[in-house]
């Protein structure tokens, strides 16, 4: 008996089945990678929500404190706060405080950041989150509603800095994004943003525009 192999026409009709099957397949594994790194993302920040609370209640009910600079990177005065490689910098930082609670550098980086563009340099422990200019050396007693105030997000780029953006309503919230290259987005045009009562929420940027305007603009840290 003579073998009979595949005609032209037959193997042409496979590679395009699996062609099908594959553009069907290929975003449910990358939904399902994101998902894993939203998951890791909000796990992360419950660690850091808890290390702000443990540090809160070694220190009198006040939370974390922060070198305060008066320009950020851009070169623009926005009241910013910026430490960079904050693991050996001597200057006080959110980041730098909490580390005794956690002792895990990758609690820090959020597996959706990307690295900074060709040349930059992360130096030591590079961190994906910042902490609102409001909640620093915020006493306990002194936040009306925890549950609506934003205390840390997830940023889209990893940063070789710990950094404090400026305090709510402030009118360059937004300009903290696009100076370091982009704006936010890490996790398909939204991001993760940690609340001080402990809840995290999935945000568009609009909305966090919105939720950051909740609170009075602080000028200088103690001025709760």
């Amino acid at each position: 008996m003579r073998r009979r192999g595949f005609t032209l026409v037959e193997l042409l009709v496979v590679i395009a089945i699996i062609s099908i099957l594959g553009s069907m397949l290929f975003p449910v594994f990358a939904s399902a990678r994101q998902q894993a790194r939203l998951t890791v993302c909000n796990s992360n920040l419950r660690q850091l929500h808890y290390a702000l609370q443990m540090y809160a209640s070694d220190s009198d009910g006040k939370y974390s404190t922060h070198q305060w600079v008066s320009a950020y990177a851009c070169g623009r005065d926005m009241g910013g706060l910026l430490v960079y490689n904050w693991i050996e910098n001597p200057a006080a930082s959110w980041a730098k405080g909490l580390y005794p609670y956690i002792r895990q550098d990758s609690v820090y980086r959020c597996p959706s950041s990307k690295k900074p563009r060709s040349g930059g340099n992360l130096g030591p422990s590079p961190t994906s989150y910042v902490m609102t200019g409001s909640t620093i050396e915020r006493t306990v007693d002194r936040v009306a509603s925890p549950s609506e105030m934003v205390t840390l997000y997830d940023f889209k780029w990893l940063m070789p800095a710990a950094v404090a953006n400026p305090a709510y309503g402030h009118d360059d919230v937004d300009q903290m994004g696009y100076c370091m290259g982009g704006p936010w987005d890490p996790h398909a045009l939204r991001f993760n943003v940690l609340y001080l009562d402990g809840h995290t929420r999935l945000l568009t940027e609009r909305k966090f525009q919105s939720e950051m305007n909740k609170e009075p603009l602080a000028t200088r840290p103690g001025d709760w």
